[in-house]
């Protein structure tokens, strides 16, 4: 009995936000390459396959005078956003419930055109007419994202996907799908790691790979039948035969070779004047299974060698902090950098005093020059060089526009509409660098939407002491004692403690507004 291939409309796929594919990002990497591209504040945003418009809806609330479109197949999908649209107050939202292959001239132009993922899961007529939207709506400097599964590494992935795809796709019951593709993945698990081989290793990877996907996204794999990766040449070739060049990649120090053996580096030297062959051979290399290609007019003037003055007019943000035991070296979560120049050192710790808030570049050389009495030229070259080469090393972020976030916590603090509203609803919250965060505290989200610029820290004590009252909220001292057998007077300082201990995590979290 042949199975029976779900269809779009029946998964329950939603979008999320996408710090790599927002327009911020797109136009920093083509300042990097010279492309001069229309201003983030007047722009417009084409999103195609926007689902729950998750994604589109972050990305218009940080640009309130952009205009940002999304399209979707999906009815109940557009149905169910626009009222979100409405409580936010999006007026720059637009939102079309049409296929794909129904976009045409009334659309107009856009600045910035965004496909993610839906490329590998569609018909070739879809595929052809995604590539034939971002050269015919794309204004003369426009950047595409589009992003799409890449062989060899998906021809792997694809293994474990069609397994997934055999054990749940007959099965009409959805709740019995969960169970089943959870019981699958982990009998996959526990045969990946009591194998000793390669294959094992492969079978644990890609299983914890998928692990870290969410539910929907989980089963749009499991139950779609459709999937073609392509060797990215094969996408280069049909973006060229319409007219588009590559930019670049949206996950900008993928275009470098850091990762790489030294071996591997030499080899790839012979292909410096045939980028596309050498990106595919890279992907040889690496295995990548994934990538996230951005595109521009085939007569866009994009220049390869990338000057520190390109960094002229962006912003820097970065974790990176300095080892206590040596102060010339750098730390965090995805890697170390040392630098002997004090320039830098002191660049560097300028900008991790004030994460996650994006510093311009220009006020850090201005910090240093002035900390080190010296001359603007006569220090600006040096911390330009060493944050380029940070940011090739995916180490430090570079931002063409900085969005309005506080490091600060204000006598009226104010937490962003779109992560208030949230709160009220699940605790994945999107944070102002447009990345989803996860507040597990159940106190401190029920909190959140009071963090509104209004209530002052009196305020939010008193709101505090209101859920204690109701025993809507339980808390204990530092000592585990419960709340209720202390004084009035330790009551309130306990309560002000919770309160600063919030607000610096939702601080820290890129939550308050500036």
């Amino acid at each position: 009995m042949p199975l029976k291939q779900s269809t779009y409309d029946e998964l329950p796929y939603t979008s999320s936000v996408m710090p790599y594919a927002h327009p911020n990002r797109l136009a920093t990497i083509a300042q990097l390459f010279g492309l001069p591209t229309t201003s983030l504040e007047k722009c417009r945003i084409l999103e195609l396959g926007c689902a729950d418009a998750s994604h589109l809806f972050a990305t218009a609330y940080s640009l309130p005078n952009a205009e940002c479109w999304g399209v979707d197949s999906n009815a109940e999908k557009i149905e169910q956003a626009q009222p979100i649209a409405e409580g936010l107050g999006l007026k720059n939202v637009v939102l079309k419930n049409c296929d794909i292959l129904d976009v045409d001239d009334s659309f107009g132009m856009f600045d910035y055109i965004i496909a993610h993922g839906i490329y590998s899961w569609s018909s070739q007529a879809v595929q052809e007419k995604i590539i034939h939207i971002c050269k015919h709506h794309l204004t003369e400097n426009g950047v595409a994202y589009v992003s799409y599964s890449t062989k060899p590494g998906a021809l792997l992935s694809d293994a474990v996907r069609d397994l997934l795809h055999y054990q749940v796709v007959g099965i009409p019951d959805g709740e019995i799908q969960k169970q089943q593709l959870s019981a699958v993945l982990s009998l996959l698990a526990q045969s990946g790691t009591e194998q000793d081989n390669a294959y094992g290793k492969f079978l644990a990877a890609e299983v914890e790979k998928f692990d870290e996907l969410p539910d929907p996204a989980q089963f749009v794999q499991a139950l779609t039948h459709e999937h073609t990766p392509v060797y990215f040449h094969e996408f280069m070739n049909s973006a060229a035969q319409e007219g588009l060049q590559y930019l670049g990649d949206a996950h900008f120090h993928t275009l470098f070779n850091y990762d790489l053996p030294e071996s591997s580096v030499e080899m790839l030297k012979a292909f410096d004047n045939d980028l596309i062959t050498k990106e595919q051979y890279t992907d040889f290399l690496r295995n990548r299974h994934f990538r996230h290609t951005l595109l521009c007019h085939d007569n866009a003037q994009v220049s390869r060698q990338i000057s520190p003055s390109r960094l002229d007019s962006l912003a820097v943000a970065s974790s990176l902090q300095a080892n206590a035991d040596d102060p010339s070296r750098f730390s965090q979560a995805l890697g170390s950098i040392k630098t002997e120049s004090v320039f830098v050192q002191m660049a560097l710790r300028y900008i991790a005093e004030r994460w996650a808030r994006p510093v311009p570049i220009e006020e850090v050389v201005a910090a240093v020059a002035e900390a080190c009495n010296q001359a603007v030229s006569q220090v600006e070259g040096e911390i330009k060089s060493a944050l380029l080469e940070f940011y090739s090393r995916n180490l430090i972020e570079l931002h063409k526009q900085s969005p309005e976030i506080t490091a600060q916590v204000s006598a009226k603090p104010r937490a962003s509409l779109l992560a208030r509203w949230q709160a009220e609803r699940t605790n994945q919250i999107t944070n102002l660098r447009h990345e989803v965060i996860f507040i597990e505290d159940a106190l401190y989200l029920r909190l959140l939407p009071h963090v509104n610029g209004e209530n002052d820290h009196d305020t939010l004590v008193k709101q505090l002491s209101s859920w204690l009252e109701d025993g809507g909220i339980a808390i204990q001292a530092a000592d585990g004692t419960n709340i209720n057998q202390l004084s009035e007077v330790d009551t309130h300082k306990v309560l002000h403690t919770v309160l600063e201990n919030a607000l610096s995590l939702f601080a820290q979290a890129a939550l308050l507004e500036a």
